[in-house]
Parts: C-alpha cells; sequence; structure tokens
C-alpha cells in the first residue's frame, strides 16, 4: 500500500470511529446513567492519555503554562460539549446524532473571526441554509412534528463545539502547544468535573457487565486516545484539504452504523435530510476553504520592534502569518508539521523526521563592506554544513563578516532563536542561499515558530525566495564545534587594524546568544 493511501485509509478509519461513537454511546447510556458514561470515559481517556506522554521518547514531558492555561478552559468547554452531546444521543437515533452535530462543520466559520480574511461569500450562507432546512426534516421523523428533546440537544450540542473548535483556534495559534499534552489536560479536567456529579453511582460503573465495559472502553480508547493521534498522524503526511475531506464522512458513517447496527431505518423525509446535511456541509467546507486560501497580498508585516527590545509575540505570530499568506497566494505546496517545541538542528530534525542535509540553516552576519557601510545578510546553508565566513566575505569584497548581535538578528529576521525563516522580510536583510539549499526536493525549516515546521521543494523556495545563490556553505561540520565568540569590535579610525580571523559557527547547543541568528 503507498504512503497516499495507508494516510488516507487512516483518515477514514478515524471518520469511520467517530461515526461508530454515536451509537456506542446510545448503548451505554441505556445501561447506565449519562454522568457516569462521561465520567468514565474521561477517566480512561485520561489514564491512557498519561501513558503514551509518560512512554514519550522526545523532548520534556514537563507541561508548559501555554499548555495548562489553555487545556483548563478548553477542558471545561468541551466538556460542555459532551455532556450535552451524550445526552441527546440518548433521546434520539445515532443517526440523526451524527448527521445534526456535523452542523458545527459550517457554524465554526460564523464564530470564529480570528483569521480576518473578511466577510464570507454569499454561497456560504447558502450552504447554511441548505443545512437547515435538512435540520428541520431529520427532526420531523414521519411528518411534521414537534422536534424530539433529543434533537434539540444535538442541535445545542454543535452550537457548542462549534463555539469550542473557534476557541482552540484562538487559545492555539502561535503558542508552543503540544496537541497530546492539551488533550490530556483536558480529560483530566473532564474526570475531575464529572467526579462529584457520578460519585453516587459509581458502584453501578463498578457491577456494569462487560458489554457495558467494552463500550465505555470503545469510546475512550478508540473514540478519543486512538483517533486524536492516528489524525494527528495523518494530517502531518497529507494537505489540510483532503484531510478535512475523508474526515468530513463522518455523519455519513454514522448513518450507516446506526442503520446497520442499530436497527434503525430512515424515512423518506428523514432521509432526503440526511442528503441534504451531507451535501450542505462538503458545500459550506468547500466554499470556506476556498475563501480562506484564495490568492491574496500578503498582509503588512507589525512594525519590528527598536534595537534591544525583546521581540513581541505579535511580531512572531505576524511573522509567521505572513509566511502562510505568501504560501497561499503563491499556489505553493506546502506541508505544516506540528510536534515538540524544538529550535536545535539536530534534535529538531530528529522530530520532523529527516536528515540535517534536508533542513535549511539560517545565519545572520553583519558585513563590514567599509570603514562607513555595513550590510546585514541572511546566510541559508544545508542544516549539516556550515556558513563559510571567507566566501561570504570574497562575495561582497567585504573587510570583516561575523555573526550579527542578538537583537539586531532578531529585529532583522522577525524571529527568535531558533525559528528564523530562510526568507527576508526586511529590505535592510539580504538574502543568500546555497546552490544546495534550492536543489533540495524537500527543504523543512521551522516556520517561525519553534513548535511547527514547514517542508517545501528546493525549488518552490527558490522561486518564492528569491535569494541570490551562491556557494557560501562549507563542507560538513565537525561531531563537535564551538560556540560563537563574542564579536570582535569595529575597526576604529583612522588606523585600519588586521582583519580578525573567521569565528566559528554556533553548535546546534550554543548558548542563547549565538543561537539568536540560527533556525532549521
Amino acid at each position: 500500500m503507498s504512503d497516499v493511501r495507508r494516510t488516507d485509509a487512516v483518515l477514514l478509519l478515524v471518520a469511520l470511529v467517530w461515526g461508530s461513537s454515536y451509537l456506542s454511546a446510545q448503548t451505554a447510556t441505556a445501561a447506565l446513567p449519562v454522568l457516569l458514561v462521561l465520567f468514565a470515559r474521561y477517566a480512561l481517556s485520561a489514564l491512557a492519555c498519561l501513558g503514551v506522554v509518560a512512554a514519550g521518547r522526545h523532548g520534556p514531558r514537563r507541561w508548559t503554562r501555554d499548555e495548562l492555561r489553555a487545556g483548563l478552559l478548553l477542558g471545561v468547554t468541551q466538556a460542555a460539549v459532551l455532556v450535552v452531546e451524550t445526552y441527546g444521543v440518548a433521546h434520539t437515533s445515532a443517526a440523526n446524532a451524527g448527521l445534526i452535530i456535523s452542523l458545527t462543520i459550517v457554524l465554526t466559520p460564523l464564530l470564529d473571526r480570528g483569521g480576518h480574511r473578511g466577510a464570507l461569500p454569499v454561497s456560504f450562507f447558502a450552504a447554511t441554509g441548505v443545512c437547515v432546512l435538512a435540520i428541520g426534516l431529520l427532526m420531523s421523523g414521519n411528518g411534521f412534528q414537534a422536534p424530539r428533546l433529543g434533537d434539540l440537544l444535538m442541535l445545542g450540542a454543535a452550537l457548542i463545539r462549534a463555539a469550542h473548535v473557534a476557541l482552540v483556534g484562538r487559545l492555539t495559534t502561535g503558542r508552543a502547544i503540544r496537541p497530546l499534552h492539551l488533550t490530556t489536560v483536558q480529560t483530566l479536567v473532564g474526570t475531575a468535573l464529572f467526579l462529584p456529579m457520578a460519585a453516587l453511582d459509581l458502584p453501578t460503573l463498578v457491577h456494569a457487565d462487560p458489554a457495558t465495559w467494552a463500550q465505555l472502553l470503545y469510546l475512550a480508547l478508540f473514540c478519543s486516545v486512538f483517533a486524536f493521534l492516528a489524525q494527528t498522524w495523518a494530517v502531518q503526511r497529507t494537505s489540510a484539504s483532503r484531510a478535512s475531506l475523508l474526515l468530513g464522512t463522518e455523519p455519513v458513517w454514522a448513518v450507516a452504523i446506526g442503520v446497520a447496527l442499530g436497527g434503525e431505518h430512515l424515512t423518506p423525509l428523514t432521509g432526503l435530510g440526511a442528503a441534504l446535511m451531507v451535501a450542505g456541509t462538503y458545500w459550506g467546507q468547500t466554499v470556506e476553504r476556498t475563501h480562506r486560501t484564495a490568492p491574496r497580498p500578503p498582509t503588512p508585516l507589525a512594525p519590528p520592534p527598536r534595537q534591544g527590545l525583546r521581540m513581541p509575540d505579535r511580531v512572531l505570530h505576524d511573522t509567521h502569518d505572513h509566511l502562510i499568506a505568501l504560501l497561499d497566494s503563491a499556489g505553493v505546496d506546502y506541508r505544516l508539521i506540528g510536534h515538540e517545541p524544538e529550535g536545535a538542528t539536530e534534535a529538531v530534525c530528529a522530530l520532523r523526521g529527516h536528515p540535517a542535509s534536508e533542513a535549511a540553516k539560517c545565519i545572520v552576519l553583519r558585513v563590514k563592506v567599509d570603514r562607513r557601510t555595513t550590510r546585514h545578510v541572511l546566510a541559508v546553508v544545508p542544516g549539516d554544513r556550515r556558513v563559510d565566513l571567507d566566501a561570504v566575505r570574497a562575495l561582497f569584497a567585504a573587510r570583516y563578516v561575523g555573526f550579527s548581535d542578538p537583537e539586531t538578528a532578531e529585529r532583522l529576521a522577525r524571529a527568535v532563536p531558533g525559528t528564523v525563516l530562510p526568507f527576508s522580510f526586511d529590505p535592510d536583510l539580504e538574502l543568500v542561499a546555497d546552490p544546495d539549499v534550492v536543489a533540495q526536493p524537500k527543504l523543512y525549516f521551522n516556520a517561525a515558530r519553534l513548535d511547527r515546521s514547514l517542508l517545501i521543494s528546493g525549488a518552490d523556495y527558490e522561486r518564492l525566495a528569491q535569494p541570490r545563490v551562491e556557494r557560501i556553505a562549507s563542507p560538513a561540520a565537525e561531531p563537535s564545534e564551538p560556540s560563537e565568540p563574542s564579536e570582535p569590535s569595529e575597526p576604529s579610525e583612522p588606523s585600519e587594524p588586521s582583519e580578525p580571523s573567521e569565528p566559528s559557527e554556533p553548535s546546534a547547543s550554543a548558548s542563547a546568544s549565538a543561537s539568536a541568528s540560527t533556525a532549521v
């Protein structure tokens, strides 16, 4: 099986598992109280997530402040989604539950204003209208009658879930948050919330029959933990459009499983409603994605801070967003890769799973052409190579070439240590790339964030960044490189001192001062 087919199969399996969760939840709530089912699902999920985190081989296992802060709030909103959703499933059919909850797909863009992409097109609201009509037909049953309580609850769950998804984007974008750690915090919050509500019924859980326990384990381990891990694995290996298309089959699986395994049946009206709901959500999803990725000029970057000030998060987020907008507007085929926060070359290459030769190492250099002329150059070389300072000095006919000071490097590159892009968004920063960089079929670099990398081809990089391509990389560095020394003082007037010797390039474990100019 090819990698593409394997990835597609995993995404379809995730959609199938999620589609089957409604029938499983309905079966479990028929044997146990809803709050007890939720407590068991959260507790089992939390134990499994903690086990996966403890077994992790890369990076620190300690939670960051951003992960805890976001996880606490999102844990509450996620619990609200599941409590309304589970009560709804208990009072309607699994097919209706899966179809109505898919309304989240068209509700989320209406609530998420964080993208600042302008008003949605009229066709999106037409698709939303189709979904509303579909809900009316699904609630009608055998004819036009009062909707069931479960259907109304599922409609409320869709609204809450849309708000939850929008909040996830606002709390996690631009922050060093690992998805698994965030999910673990959410499951722990849910466990703590539902424990007091389910405490009186815990003896019932202990004496539950094996079939009920099987449903609980399936909800926790497969519908929560497995689906999360599989989805994370798959979306890192395919495009966002293809992933959303395949995951969008969830309501189809919900109907199929409800009919085939749950003994449910669709009346002509509910069958029409099911078809309209699937069509409306796919239409709305396509319109929103096209609107979001339509070519447009990149928005101007925020002005950089004055020299000597620490780069604010706002500017860093602007740099990341500016890069993505630039790639989208140019129609470049790229892939975003989420990983644990890391900026050192060897470590981040290991997290991404590729040799260092496929990484772009970026160094901000200070080039002293003469006594009155100083230029700054962003040198881009393969991750397993060093910048040849003699070659750069000859290239610019300079008297001196050395590493830029950290404040200047951050100001010009608009990035912090470990996140410098192989792009220049400042007219005072000249971009020079080694031929071996642009020749790479696959080129990896941190996307102005320690927790997110980007993969594009070297040819697309050259076309988009338009660097000056010159041979500036020396042979591969020795295993142990010295840290970057302090930059020699600028030559004084009027005497002309001898040219300082070439400083050694910072290693992956260099100090913050040295690594301010580097990124992969």
